[in-house]
């Protein structure tokens, strides 16, 4: 029996953003582990959001990651 283990990626977790218009959390699309929205250099992105239906410009420090793994 081998004690080779099998790579296991980070969980990821859904980038969120808070809607100007509603205020209410929305998913940007984005799906991201820890370390990397945390090294990342996230700006000038831009989404459609489920709530307004208009788009938004968000960067790094507007957001959060959601709690649990997608």
């Amino acid at each position: 029996m081998s004690d080779e283990r099998k790579y296991e990626p980070p969980p990821l977790h859904r980038v969120m953003l808070r809607c100007e218009e509603s205020g209410e959390g929305v998913p940007t699309g984005v799906k991201i582990d820890p370390d990397s929205f945390d090294s990342s250099d996230l700006r000038e992105q831009t989404f459609s959001c489920g709530h307004c239906f208009r788009e938004h410009t968000w960067s790094k420090d507007d957001a959060w990651m959601e709690a649990g793994d997608c």
